[in-house]
């Protein structure tokens, strides 16, 4: 089950992401998903932020970015 923390983690990442669009999480792997106007792009899991990018040439990379929940503003 999802704590009440992870739950405001992940909604306050979601909030810091709309300035790309509109961005959603949806509850799924026992994380959430992140999504820009329907396309999933991240995944919220144990308080990291895990980013799919993918490089010119085809090539995907993950990338995790770990920000703990008091650092956010």
């Amino acid at each position: 089950a999802i704590s009440v923390e992870q739950r405001e983690y992940a909604g306050r990442i979601v909030d810091l992401l709309q300035c790309f669009g509109l961005v959603e999480s949806k509850f799924m792997f026992g994380g959430f998903g992140v999504f820009l106007e329907g396309l999933m792009f991240g995944l919220i899991a144990n308080n990291e932020l895990y980013l799919k990018v993918v490089h010119k040439t085809g090539g995907g990379y993950v990338v995790s970015l770990v920000v703990s929940p008091s650092s956010l503003p």
